[in-house]
């Protein structure tokens, strides 16, 4: 029931900004711009968090210990839970009740 659905995480520009600002406020605003740049090489204004998570993983390497391959199953879990609760058609509504 769960691989019908494709579940993208975007990440904005601005929503970046204010997060890494928020992790290191000694990054300027011209910092933070340039990092933006060389993540969202395509000038699209947001990024997959998948995409992000890819480059930083092979640029930095990947975490390869249990704990990480168990919480990959995070969102699957999340989404699981939404759909057994909701049911499939309920959408955001179903989540407020």
């Amino acid at each position: 029931m769960i691989s019908n659905y494709i579940v993208i995480y975007v990440l904005s520009c601005m929503l970046y900004d204010d997060r890494l600002s928020t992790l290191d406020p000694s990054l300027t605003r011209n910092q933070l711009q340039e990092i933006w740049k060389t993540i969202d090489s395509r000038n699209q204004g947001h990024i997959e968090v998948d995409t992000l998570h890819n480059m930083l993983g092979s640029r930095y390497g990947r975490d390869k210990t249990t704990a990480a391959a168990q919480n990959a199953n995070v969102i699957d879990r999340v989404i699981k839970k939404i759909l057994d609760r909701c049911g499939e058609n309920a959408g955001v509504k179903g989540l407020a009740r």
